[in-house]
Protein backbone atom coordinates (compact mmCIF):
# COMPACT_ATOMS: atom_id res chain seq x y z
CA UNK A 1 0.00 0.00 0.00
CA UNK A 2 1.25 3.67 -0.86
CA UNK A 3 2.08 5.64 2.12
CA UNK A 4 -1.08 8.29 0.15
CA UNK A 5 -3.87 7.05 -1.64
CA UNK A 6 -5.71 9.22 -3.42
CA UNK A 7 -9.82 9.69 -2.97
CA UNK A 8 -12.71 11.59 -3.98
CA UNK A 9 -14.45 13.09 -1.21
CA UNK A 10 -17.83 14.24 -0.90
CA UNK A 11 -18.79 17.50 1.30
CA UNK A 12 -21.75 16.96 3.62
CA UNK A 13 -22.05 20.65 3.31
CA UNK A 14 -22.29 21.13 -0.26
CA UNK A 15 -22.46 17.78 -1.45
CA UNK A 16 -19.21 18.97 -4.12
CA UNK A 17 -17.19 16.26 -5.12
CA UNK A 18 -13.20 16.62 -5.24
CA UNK A 19 -10.05 14.94 -5.17
CA UNK A 20 -7.51 14.80 -2.07
CA UNK A 21 -4.82 12.15 -1.00
CA UNK A 22 -5.20 10.54 2.44
CA UNK A 23 -2.50 8.40 4.90
CA UNK A 24 -4.67 5.65 6.31
CA UNK A 25 -2.46 4.81 8.09
CA UNK A 26 0.92 5.64 10.15
CA UNK A 27 3.32 3.40 11.65
CA UNK A 28 4.96 5.19 14.50
CA UNK A 29 7.58 2.97 15.15
CA UNK A 30 9.10 2.78 11.67
CA UNK A 31 9.17 6.99 11.24
CA UNK A 32 8.26 8.62 14.99
CA UNK A 33 7.99 11.81 13.16
CA UNK A 34 4.42 10.86 11.65
CA UNK A 35 3.18 10.91 15.09
CA UNK A 36 3.38 14.81 15.06
CA UNK A 37 -0.12 16.18 15.98
CA UNK A 38 0.35 18.84 13.56
CA UNK A 39 1.32 16.30 10.62
CA UNK A 40 -1.82 13.69 11.91
CA UNK A 41 -4.06 16.86 11.60
CA UNK A 42 -2.97 17.51 8.20
CA UNK A 43 -2.90 14.35 7.21
CA UNK A 44 -6.66 13.21 8.42
CA UNK A 45 -8.49 16.26 6.79
CA UNK A 46 -9.44 17.61 3.71
CA UNK A 47 -11.03 21.05 2.51
CA UNK A 48 -13.39 21.04 0.39
CA UNK A 49 -12.70 24.00 -2.24
CA UNK A 50 -16.30 24.86 -3.20
CA UNK A 51 -17.73 25.73 0.16
CA UNK A 52 -14.47 25.75 2.56
CA UNK A 53 -15.80 22.37 5.05
CA UNK A 54 -12.91 20.82 6.24
CA UNK A 55 -14.39 17.14 6.49
CA UNK A 56 -12.41 14.18 9.12
CA UNK A 57 -10.90 11.56 7.39
CA UNK A 58 -9.03 9.93 9.86
CA UNK A 59 -5.73 8.19 9.81
CA UNK A 60 -4.78 5.15 12.61
CA UNK A 61 -1.62 5.13 14.13
CA UNK A 62 0.64 2.19 15.23
CA UNK A 63 2.91 2.26 18.02
CA UNK A 64 4.50 -1.33 18.51
CA UNK A 65 1.48 -3.73 18.88
CA UNK A 66 -0.98 -0.42 19.89
CA UNK A 67 -3.50 1.11 17.41
CA UNK A 68 -5.18 4.46 17.58
CA UNK A 69 -7.62 6.60 15.74
CA UNK A 70 -6.79 9.70 15.39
Amino acid sequence: MAATESITVECPRCGDHFQDYWRPCANLEVDPELGDPGYLDCAATATCPHCGKTIRLGVLTADGDVWRRR
